[in-house]
């Protein structure tokens, strides 16, 4: 199963700036299918560190609108955030 497949990490080339999408990860070479739009500008993201950096991989060219009402009530993920325990994103 793809859920329990990780994938290696890539070199950050561009910035996560908003509208940039890019692999969710919980530590270093553990990206899996989970991916992310930065709904503003990221740059922290970029930096190596404990989970190695973010890179992003596509970039949304049309309908940030769209994005924007879709999760403008929620933003980043709990505990630091309002958004969905992670723990329950299957």
């Amino acid at each position: 199963l793809w859920q329990y497949k990780t994938i290696a990490d890539d070199i950050v080339k561009v910035t996560n700036k908003r509208g940039r999408v890019s692999f969710a990860a919980s530590g270093t070479d553990s990206r899996t299918t989970q991916v992310f739009v930065n709904l503003g500008d990221n740059r922290p993201l970029d930096k190596d560190g404990a989970l190695g950096g973010f890179a992003p991989f596509a970039e949304v060219i049309a309908g940030m609108d769209t994005i924007d009402r879709l999760y403008s009530d929620y933003g980043e993920g709990a505990p630091s955030g309002h958004g969905p325990d992670q723990r329950q994103i299957v």
